[in-house]
């Protein structure tokens, strides 16, 4: 049987679209507010020569801070689909026939052999 829903909570969908606008939005606050305390202290020219791993302009680290968010967001609606299994009740027996097949079944304590009893 098909199962036709789509996502458990629909309406959390909206952190698809909401979640990486909020994200953008704190990434950006984010950098001004840094960009403001740092230019209090000199120029970026100077602030690069002397600490060059503090005025990092990355845009993958934004790419993928909002596509984690987007993804974090589909996954909170909690994604369904495909084939759902039914169990079906069914009345039997079950049967289990062994078979000793090892070397002691050889032993010829008995005539012919175990085996062949």
């Amino acid at each position: 049987m098909m199962n036709l829903r789509f996502v458990d909570w629909p309406l959390a969908l909206a952190l698809v679209v909401m979640l990486p606008l909020i994200v953008t939005v704190l990434i950006v606050r984010g950098r001004r507010r840094r960009t403001a305390r740092l230019s209090k202290l000199g120029t970026s020219d100077m602030i690069a020569r002397l600490a060059p791993n503090v005025i990092r302009n990355s845009r993958w680290q934004i790419v993928r801070a909002i596509v984690y968010s987007a993804l974090f967001g589909f996954a909170f609606a909690g994604p369904r689909w495909g084939i759902t299994r039914n169990a079906v009740a069914q009345k039997g027996v079950d049967i289990v026939l062994a078979l000793d097949a090892s070397q002691s079944m050889l032993a010829t304590d008995e005539r012919p052999s175990r085996l062949a009893a």
